[in-house]
């Protein structure tokens, strides 16, 4: 009779076939399709380049430029290969310039939001929130007044894993800080615009 061999092989393609319900399957699972998962909290350091762009009442523009260091936290959670993420970062900078009037962009903080999505071990993102920074303004004189200006930041960049548990990461970030009251000693003037970084870093992941 052939109802023993169709027994027998019905028996077998469901033994081979996934299951489901033992696995506990959920749509929603954190699972990359590529095999490798960015799940996780992370450390690092940064280095880079950055510029202050300002507009003074007389309408002219400056620029001052400098380099900066520092270091940078977050957490990532992978939904397939669209990954969302939080970020907090700090870095001490040194992006000035020297004339009768010297001003500096001394301290860069932000907090913000990543999306991106992956392609194995290369993740390409977006990312943006709250960004500050610590900006100076002094006369030859010995007057100096420094104030925090609290703005958005923006940017994106590519990140790249070299190991398990170390990236490697480029971007670009905008910072646009609002202009606050200073006063040297020559009356009130608004002072204020926007600081553009591009830089590199390392992560730790864990």
């Amino acid at each position: 009779m052939r109802i023993a061999p169709i027994a027998l092989a019905l028996s077998l393609a469901l033994a081979a076939a996934p299951s489901h319900a033992s696995d506990g399957f959920n749509p929603f699972v954190s699972a990359n399709p590529d095999g490798f998962s960015w799940d996780g909290f992370y450390l690092g350091a940064h280095g880079g380049y950055g510029w202050f762009t300002t507009t003074w009442p007389s309408g002219h523009s400056t620029t001052d430029r400098g380099e900066l260091f520092g270091g940078h936290g977050g957490y990532n959670h992978m939904v397939g290969r669209f990954l969302l993420g939080a970020e907090i970062d700090l870095s001490s900078a040194t992006i000035n310039e020297w004339s009768r009037f010297s001003d500096q962009v001394s301290l860069l903080t932000s907090a913000r939001v990543r999306a991106g999505v992956t392609h194995d071990r290369y993740l390409l993102f977006a990312t943006a929130g709250i960004g500050a920074a610590r900006i100076s303004q002094a006369r030859f004189t010995g007057a100096k007044q420094s104030e925090t200006h609290v703005g958005w930041v923006a940017g994106g960049g590519l990140e790249v894993m070299l190991t398990d548990f170390l990236s490697l990461r480029g971007e670009y970030l905008h910072y646009q800080l609002p202009y606050k009251t200073y006063n040297l000693g020559l009356g009130n003037f608004r002072y204020g615009g926007n600081v553009d970084l591009v830089r590199g870093g390392l992560s730790v992941h864990f």
